[in-house]
């Protein structure tokens, strides 16, 4: 982000002195239900489809068939890779 000029160098380095650990989340499954029930009802409404409801259960079933790796839960997403970055940029998820 610094090379592109999106982030300020002297923060960045002010920053660096702290390390922070945040596990995937694949590591934090309990941490995935909150931002997607958050987040599909915007994306429904985007669609102009009904809202979807999303089980902790169909989130273990997702994680573990694809084992945290985007270019796997897009395919079963039957999406693209390039759309799902978009769409995590677009609502903000990293």
């Amino acid at each position: 982000m610094m090379q592109q000029g999106t982030f300020r160098e002297d923060l960045y380095h002010r920053l660096s002195v702290f390390p922070v650990r945040l596990p995937p989340l694949r590591e934090r499954r309990e941490d995935i239900l909150p931002p997607t029930n958050a987040l599909l009802p915007r994306i429904a409404s985007e669609l102009g489809v009904p809202t979807p409801a999303l089980s902790p259960a169909a989130v273990d079933v997702v994680l573990a068939s694809s084992d945290g790796n985007r270019k796997q839960a897009a395919e079963r997403l039957g999406i693209g890779l390039r759309t799902l970055y978009d769409k995590l940029k677009r609502y903000e998820i990293e």
